[in-house]
């Protein structure tokens, strides 16, 4: 091996991703997939329902607040999962010299994104309501 112009890394990197070609990083591509279905599924299932409980109708209301709560925990498993898969995307880009690191970035950044997002909203909705009861 010592005269075959084969350093160690590249071995390494050919077996990052078997079976399949050396020049692709699932995880990325899984975490990217995840940050966009958590996306969707949290556009339908939390923005949408909670626009419902805004209108003046009772029954509307308590049906949005319900789908709201309901939809929280796919959304949940998919955000975490795409964190997980984004950071072992991250390792592997840095394995294969930077393949699929946008991909792993996405997910990463997307996910904890879609997880301050309603912490920092739950703030803003109280701050508001303080404000305007004085």
């Amino acid at each position: 091996m010592v005269g075959d112009g084969v350093r160690p890394q590249a071995a390494r990197r050919v077996e990052l991703d078997r079976p399949g070609s050396p020049t692709t990083n699932r995880y990325a591509t899984r975490a990217r997939t995840a940050f966009f279905w958590a996306l969707g599924v949290g556009l339908v299932f939390w923005i949408v329902p909670i626009l419902i409980t805004l209108l003046p109708n009772a029954q509307l209301q308590a049906i949005g607040a319900i789908v709201a709560w309901v939809g929280f925990l796919p959304v949940l498993v998919l955000v975490v999962l795409a964190i997980v898969f984004g950071s072992i995307g991250l390792s592997r880009a840095r394995a294969l010299g930077g393949v699929g690191r946008g991909a792993a970035l996405t997910g990463v950044v997307g996910g904890v994104c879609m997880i301050a997002l309603p912490i920092v909203s739950v703030f803003l909705v109280i701050a508001i309501a303080i404000t305007t009861a004085r």
